[in-house]
């Protein structure tokens, strides 16, 4: 189970956070802040991550998601369909706001 949330700036940057939650009442609560830029390509927004590690294949994994949620580019890049009311992250539904 996580918090997640992405944050799109008016200055074309993002912010993405996640906060995963604690199995236990011992463990302690895991953030992830990744950051990078976005642009707007007809009905997809194009997010690209500054970092090089990120595993895009377990943040947008195509066996949770419905329909054409999105579609990861390469290493770096996920293009994110603008009409989606809902995008699966990390197996996750997370409702556009």
């Amino acid at each position: 189970m996580a918090n997640i949330v992405i944050r799109l700036r008016d200055n074309k940057t993002f912010e993405f956070q996640m906060a995963i939650m604690p199995e236990t009442a011992a463990q302690k609560e895991d953030q992830v802040t990744m950051r990078g830029s976005w642009k707007q390509e007809l009905n997809r927004t194009l997010l690209h991550f500054d970092r090089k590690d990120v595993d895009m294949n377990a943040l947008f994994d195509k066996n949770y998601a419905s329909g054409e949620e999105f579609e990861i580019l390469d290493s770096q890049n996920v293009a994110i369909n603008s009409l989606a009311s809902v995008i699966h992250i990390w197996g996750i539904a997370c409702e556009k706001k």
